[in-house]
């Protein structure tokens, strides 16, 4: 026997995906576009990253980190 699909597993799928923050824009609603995100630095405030960074690029080093400025 085949039916709908039960709405409440729709819904509980729906707050899962959401709770993970992989929610996409609502139907007939196109989301914002994604800009680059640009920051000045020092020369000093560069080097000390890049060390940091230990090779990697610095976009990629910045987002694994999670910070929002230089360590001290």
């Amino acid at each position: 026997m085949t039916g709908s699909p039960d709405p409440n597993v729709s819904r509980l799928n729906d707050f899962l995906t959401a709770a993970k923050g992989e929610s996409a824009p609502l139907a007939g609603q196109k989301g914002k576009p994604l800009h680059p995100f640009s920051i000045r630095l020092t020369q000093e405030e560069r080097e000390r990253l890049e060390g940091e960074a230990k090779g990697k690029p610095l976009g990629v080093y910045s987002r694994s980190t999670g910070r929002r400025s230089p360590r001290p």
